[in-house]
């Protein structure tokens, strides 16, 4: 599994990377609610190919290849299929 953040939309994410999914989860929603309901009538989605983020590991650039469009979501983080 890797860890980090990275940037989408001007926002800071932390993220999950396993199995080919990618979690990611607004560092400004943490622990204060159990669902974005606003969600449910739209889902978040992708236009770039790319999402570009840092390990916790070691520090280095990781560049996910993400498959553009719609992504799921579980309460409030959003789960995102990675090409490689």
């Amino acid at each position: 599994m890797i860890c980090g953040i990275l940037d989408y939309n001007d926002e800071k994410y932390i993220y999950r990377f396993q199995n080919n999914i990618l979690c990611m989860e607004n560092i400004e929603y943490l622990g204060k609610q159990y669902m974005i309901t606003e969600w449910f009538d739209c889902p978040p989605s992708f236009s770039g190919e790319y999402l570009r983020g840092i390990n916790q590991e070691n520090g280095n650039i990781v560049l996910f290849k993400t498959y553009p469009g719609s992504a799921g979501f579980k309460n409030t983080q959003i789960h995102v299929k990675v090409q490689y």
